[in-house]
């Protein structure tokens, strides 16, 4: 996580993933087009696996918010456990 230049709160932030190896700077909070923010898209477009649960980790290591919600009214949380992701609805109430 880096800030990006402006004042230091929370929608300043960004996300960098090491494992990546190279430098993503985009808003770890940003909601896109369908109203997701990277945390949704990570579970709600992927199968909950070890792979996506590094994601959800990084993306909230970096400072995303969980509580953000989708066009449907649901948490990230909720989405996890609608989807039948325990792992990741864990991850998620371990850093609330």
């Amino acid at each position: 996580m880096v800030d990006d230049g402006h004042d230091g709160s929370r929608a300043a932030r960004v996300f960098r993933s090491p494992a990546w190896r190279c430098s993503l700077r985009v808003p770890v909070n940003r909601v896109n087009k369908l109203g997701w923010t990277a945390v949704q898209e990570a579970i709600l477009l992927n199968n909950g696996g070890p792979r996506q649960q590094d994601v959800v980790r990084q993306l909230l290591d970096a400072g995303a918010d969980p509580n953000i919600r989708d066009p449907q009214g649901r948490t990230a949380v909720e989405n996890a456990e609608r989807l039948g992701f325990a792992e990741i609805a864990r991850l998620i109430r371990s850093r609330s």
